[in-house]
């Protein structure tokens, strides 16, 4: 008799609530997507291969990162630090003595005249009186 008593006391308190409570449990089964083993177990593949591709991609990076320091290091150890002393007498790289070199020979161009003409050339040389 207790039971039966709890039971209409449930059904009598929930039956106003309860039609609502069922639809609203419904909808809520239905907005969750029900997958499948074989959807499950793609989604598994699909993680871990991408998983298996950063790391791989992370290795590299750290790979190119040490080389980078080594590289970085032995131009310390080879032409000194740049920022350091007065850099006179440090040694330099190769493209940077070169491309001095190339200004140096542009601006003596630019002095003569820009054109070089080979050996020395006097003021009082008819060549440079216009006479030729």
């Amino acid at each position: 008799k207790k039971k039966d008593k709890k039971k209409k006391r449930k059904a009598s308190s929930g039956s106003s609530d309860g039609g609502n409570a069922k639809q609203a449990k419904k909808a809520e089964e239905a907005a969750v997507p029900v997958k499948s083993a074989a959807e499950l177990a793609e989604e598994l593949w699909q993680f871990e291969k991408r998983e298996k591709k950063e790391a791989k991609a992370a290795v590299k990076r750290s790979k190119e990162h040490a080389l980078f320091a080594e590289r970085v290091a032995l131009e310390r150890t080879l032409f000194g630090s740049q920022g350091g002393g007065n850099g006179l007498m440090a040694p330099m790289r190769p493209e940077v003595g070169l491309f001095l070199m190339e200004e140096a020979e542009t601006a003596a161009r630019n002095i003569a005249g820009g054109v070089c003409r080979g050996g020395k050339q006097a003021d009082s040389e008819p060549a440079t009186q216009g006479l030729r």
